[in-house]
């Protein structure tokens, strides 16, 4: 079956032990393979080995995920992208065009994955961190993470009965009506 976000095909005897990075490269080509791999966009279904590196066995599925026509996002956290950190909670200021979570074609452009990295390279260490709410790609905004499993349950139940306060504040050019609808450019 192919679709332009997503190749998926089932591995017939020809494909049988080729890698994921074979058999990406036989659908769409090494650079682009290459980055599908990367990204962890790329996965074998069955009872076959599931390691990227693993080769697939006979009637496995394997899929292929393209990225959105903005390619893939390459995001890496700054000090200054931090703007409240505690022993349990850390909030980030979210940039517009950053993913809050793991998206199906890239498991490493998005703000958990981002600011593992950024952990790891401060402290040498990453705690468990939990996204306790998203903000669209295109909404830039505070993101808050709990960084202690103890807190998870909490914090979740806080959002889900309303009790976190959220502000958003709109830009506009020229005089608004005093009422009306506003609508996404979606």
């Amino acid at each position: 079956m192919l679709h332009p976000e997503r190749i998926i095909i089932t591995i017939d005897a020809e494909g049988v032990g080729k890698t994921l990075l074979e058999l990406a490269t036989e659908l769409v080509g090494a650079a682009e393979a290459a980055h599908m791999v990367t990204h962890g966009a790329s996965g074998l279904i069955g009872d076959g080995p599931k390691s990227r590196g693993a080769g697939g066995c006979g009637g496995d599925e394997l899929t292929l995920r393209r990225p959105p026509q903005h390619g893939y996002a390459h995001l890496e956290l700054q000090a200054t992208d931090i703007c409240y950190e505690d022993a349990w909670l850390i909030a980030i200021h979210k940039r517009a065009g950053w993913y809050s979570s793991i998206t199906p074609w890239d498991l490493a452009g998005n703000v958990p994955a981002a600011l593992e990295r950024y952990l790891l390279a401060r402290d040498g260490a990453v705690p468990p961190l939990h996204l306790a709410h998203r903000l669209d790609r295109d909404t830039s905004g505070v993101l808050l993470l709990s960084k202690d499993g103890r807190v998870n349950a909490p914090l979740l139940e806080a959002f889900r009965q309303g009790q976190v306060s959220k502000r958003y504040l709109g830009m506009c050019g020229g005089i608004p009506p005093e009422s009306g609808d506003i609508q996404s450019g979606h």
